[in-house]
């Protein structure tokens, strides 16, 4: 019997103070192609569990969620003690699968928000990408960077996540959720990837004005060149020494005529000009060497995410901090 092949349900859930037709109309038609769903919620069920509540008095921020819930029917693909689960996660290359569908979402929200800014329209920040494995059997979270995208490769996390369920370190009681990183890793990396993004701002910026000075200083000598290379020539020396007469009849009349037939071709070409300009339809401003890449270029994240602290939620109601690097809870 053919075994189901993964799709893809993706839900768009966005606070609603930020949901107007607009947006919504915007969403639907940038995420149709991923038969994304647009849905909205109030602010107080913005904030998942493991992020707790805002301060007393405090304005609960805005917080999206782009949730993927991966559809295989009936079929169980992540628990190994499950009959045929490990040749069925390996036999649909669902880490291939994850990263296709990381890539796809990552790039769309970063198109996304680039049109909204094109069209003078408000941007749409995703916090987290949740993950809906087997039927609700496990939910994964992982926070989203500045631009609203995952790494594809993180699909290579998700698998990680398979595999400490499976190998033991997790612990024997059964995991509700997983969100990565831990809370207070993502605040120390957030605190440190804005002052890296400072620094290189600062590099970028006496980089370019240190090019600018480059240039200038090359210009400058170049037309002091230029000059040198002018008033020493030979020819030109020459012509400057000899001497100045001018014994040709001026015929002020002529001159007068001249200067009256160049006027009115001056006006006629000026005229054609103003004809050309006016003929150009509006808004269709045509840019001499547009540098088309760079205009499409997608931004990049203040600062790379690292997912490798982990926030365990066990069904029981505890919870526990598992990092990666030493496959241990800590």
């Amino acid at each position: 019997m053919a075994e189901p092949r993964p799709s893809l349900l993706l839900i768009l859930d966005i606070d609603e103070r930020i949901a107007t037709h607009e947006t919504k109309l915007e969403l639907n038609r940038c995420f149709a192609f991923m038969n994304g769903l647009i849905r909205t919620h109030a602010p107080e069920d913005g904030l998942p569990a493991f992020e707790g509540d805002a301060a007393e008095g405090e304005e609960l921020p805005v917080v999206n969620v782009a949730r993927c819930i991966l559809k295989m029917g009936t079929k169980k693909y992540l628990y190994s003690a499950d009959e045929g689960a490990d040749e069925r996660w390996e036999k649909s290359q669902l880490e291939k699968w994850f990263y296709n569908q990381f890539y796809k979402l990552g790039n769309n929200m970063k198109i996304f928000n680039r049109r909204q800014r094109e069209i003078g329209a408000p941007e749409v920040n995703f916090t987290w990408l949740t993950i809906d494995l087997q039927n609700g059997a496990l939910e994964l979270a992982l926070h989203l960077d500045s631009n609203s995208d995952v790494p594809a490769e993180t699909a290579q996390v998700v698998t990680a996540v398979r595999t400490a369920l499976n190998d033991g370190t997790l612990g024997e009681v059964p995991v509700a959720r997983i969100s990565i990183p831990t809370a207070a890793s993502y605040a120390a990396q957030y605190q440190q990837g804005l002052i890296d993004k400072a620094a290189r701002e600062a590099q970028a910026a006496a980089d370019a004005a240190a090019a600018a000075e480059a240039a200038a200083r090359a210009q400058a000598e170049a037309e002091a060149l230029a000059d040198e290379l002018f008033l020493e020539s030979p020819t030109l020396v020459a012509q400057a020494q000899a001497p100045q007469a001018d014994d040709t009849p001026r015929d002020d009349a002529a001159t007068c005529g001249n200067a009256t037939e160049n006027d009115a071709g001056n006006a006629a070409d000026r005229a054609s000009a103003d004809d050309a300009e006016a003929t150009t339809p509006a808004g269709e401003d045509i840019v001499q060497g547009e540098d088309f890449g760079a205009r499409f270029e997608l931004p990049e994240a203040d600062f790379a995410l690292d997912y490798s602290e982990w926030n365990i939620q066990y069904r029981d109601g505890s919870t526990a901090v598992y990092q990666l690097a030493r496959h241990a809870l800590a």
